[in-house]
């Protein structure tokens, strides 16, 4: 695949050149459905905690006699049937939703998620994201020259960029992320990519390791 490279301006200035190999002749909805799932599994956090009977603070009391009230028997207060009482298989904080997902596969759904964005003409490719001065208008500028105006947009750098980050600090729309460390998931959760070249090619290499093994 060549993809044209722009200045900040939206102009073409070359045109870089991917390796075929590196990316999936066909898209494979159900490995990028499946890769998807995993990845959000990975970063839930369960917060949703419930007490059992053997939590429940008080019930050490028999409530009433065994036999000869008229009434059900009961050993405790704190019994899940009673208000106030235990949950049964209610919510637990210390639940384990981490999902296994295999390197290949997963480099695979990232190749994918990157053909389908060259496709639909929404990754767009810049020389670099070194903006003159760290503010938000000027940032705005840059994506105003894409077409990137009050859209989703993911910025991919090669590097750290402390002035990329305050300038996307007031944008709830706009998030800016490492070549190094991105995944599936950050494509599919923004509609428009603005990458740098440098990006572009950690991230085919890191692609180009997978189709080697």
């Amino acid at each position: 695949m060549k993809l044209p490279v722009h200045n900040l301006e939206g102009e073409e200035i070359e045109r870089v050149e991917l390796e075929d190999r590196t990316f999936p002749v066909e898209f494979s909805q159900v490995l990028v459905h499946q890769t998807a799932v995993a990845l959000k599994n990975n970063r839930r956090v369960p917060t949703a905690h419930t007490k059992t009977r053997g939590e429940v603070r008080g019930g050490g009391k028999k409530p009433w006699r065994q036999k000869g009230t008229g009434r059900a028997r009961a050993g405790s207060i704190r019994s899940p049937l009673w208000r106030g009482g235990g949950i049964t298989f209610g919510p637990r904080n210390s639940r384990n939703y981490k999902s296994k997902i295999n390197k290949r596969t997963g480099k695979l759904a990232l190749a994918m998620a990157i053909k389908s964005k060259v496709e639909d003409k929404e990754l767009k490719v810049v020389e670099n994201l070194n903006i003159d001065k760290p503010k938000t208008k000027e940032l705005v500028k840059i994506l105003a020259n894409f077409g990137f105006t009050y859209k989703p947009v993911l910025l991919v750098t090669a590097k750290k960029n402390e002035g990329l980050n305050r300038a996307s600090r007031n944008l709830p729309k706009v998030k800016v992320k490492l070549a190094s460390g991105i995944n599936m998931l950050d494509f599919l959760t923004h509609k428009f990519v603005l990458a740098e070249k440098e990006a572009i090619k950690i991230i085919e290499d890191r692609l180009m390791k997978h189709d080697e093994k």
